[in-house]
């Protein structure tokens, strides 16, 4: 699986860094920036250690992101054969489940009957 940090180089990962200096943020935030690549505000919020009383300017780190770390890699057609495989089988093991149910519903309900007569 590739990650947002799997396409990034030496060079675009220091020039970030070093940008990032101007944000006050902590090194462990910038790794964590560098490693995800927020694309959005709900993504990057809860990397940052309490944003709004630093008064940190999100945008302008959303902005840094989008200009100096590359795209996020594109994801390849096999994976996605892969998960309709497991669809498929969860569809059926739902079908075998269900027919278990049925199964256990009528037994008991046999069971009843027995009882009340």
């Amino acid at each position: 699986m590739e990650t947002a940090a799997s396409t990034q180089t030496r060079d675009t990962v220091t020039k970030f860094s070093d940008k990032c200096k101007d944000f006050k943020l902590a090194k462990a935030e910038i790794l964590n920036v560098i490693n995800l690549r927020p694309s959005s505000d709900v993504e990057l919020t809860p990397i940052l250690e309490k944003p709004d009383e630093r008064e940190i300017d999100i945008d302008g780190i959303l902005a840094l992101v989008q200009e100096l770390l590359p795209p996020l890699p594109t994801t390849l057609e096999a994976p996605e054969e892969n998960e309709q495989d497991e669809t498929e089988n969860g569809e059926q093991e739902d079908t075998e489940n269900g027919e278990q149910e049925e199964t256990e519903k009528s037994e008991q309900e046999e069971t009843e009957d027995g009882e009340q007569s």
